[in-house]
């Protein structure tokens, strides 16, 4: 992007970040002009924490395959992964929040009640830790503001506060 360093509070992306080419590169670009934060919504990576733990690359490479979409690979979001990310960039802290999207085609103004019935019920199934979550919020905390993490906290998110170098100039 063209913009300089903290040019904008927040940069935010919701359910785009996995059609970029190099997501990776999105994320650096979007803390790098924020000032705040970079915050995401997208697809979470729930068969990491689910059945696909702990198995070899070829069976979870091969599980993955069907995740296309017309732009590519439809990429999801993974905490641990995030948190490598992160702590890459040197950055203080990382939230997350996850939560459920029971969206079916079509979605007609006749049956927004039984939606947000839907909506209510896996929420509170996710909550109880009956149901994984299908997407994440990730915002990267570019610096601590307690009053900003309470309000984080106070919105369901868990904030992870993350290790810094001092000097990074002693970093090869």
């Amino acid at each position: 992007m063209t913009f300089p360093e903290d040019a904008f509070d927040f940069t935010f992306i919701r359910e785009a970040f996995h059609h970029l080419a190099r997501p990776y590169a999105g994320v650096y670009e979007m803390v790098r002009v924020a000032r705040k934060a970079a915050i995401l919504f997208e697809p979470a990576d729930i068969a990491l924490d689910g059945p696909l733990r702990g198995v070899n690359a070829s069976i979870f490479h091969s599980a993955f395959m069907t995740d296309f979409e017309v732009c590519g690979f439809q990429f999801r979001l993974n905490a641990f992964e995030m948190v490598k990310t992160a702590m890459a960039l040197n950055l203080p802290a990382i939230a997350f929040k996850g939560w459920n999207d029971p969206y079916t085609m079509p979605l007609e103004d006749n049956v927004r009640e039984e939606y947000l019935d839907r909506l209510r019920t896996v929420n509170e199934m996710g909550a109880r830790g009956e149901r994984l979550y299908n997407l994440t919020a990730v915002a990267f905390l570019k610096r601590i503001d307690e009053g900003e993490v309470a309000s984080l906290q106070a919105g369901g998110y868990t904030v992870m506060r993350l290790q810094q170098y001092v000097d990074r100039g002693q970093c090869v």
